[in-house]
């Protein structure tokens, strides 16, 4: 990966850790990992960076969208709804 592909991951990565979402677009992932399928591999970057810049005990959850993902740091997240008053994240 290139340095400044690698530098714009991290930033989102840091971003999920500290504010607790960032939102990252498919062509930024296909970009970054040089790949026009995201599979298993990728995935298990994504979790391994994330482990390492979050609290111990958080988890990289995320939403998919039809033009990205939101990434989301579970220490962050109180309520996970698909309406207002839906479930909280402990029912998931």
């Amino acid at each position: 990966m290139l340095r400044r592909l690698e530098d714009a991951l991290m930033q989102r990565i840091d971003a999920v850790a500290w504010r607790g979402f960032a939102f990252v677009e498919w062509w930024e992932l296909n970009s970054w990992y040089g790949a026009e399928r995201i599979g298993k591999s990728v995935w298990r970057d994504l979790r391994d960076r994330f482990d390492e810049a979050a609290d111990e005990g958080a988890e990289l959850l995320y939403c998919e969208r039809p033009d990205g993902i939101m990434l989301l740091n579970s220490s962050c997240v109180r309520k996970v709804s698909a309406k207002i008053g839906g479930i909280s994240v402990d029912d998931l």
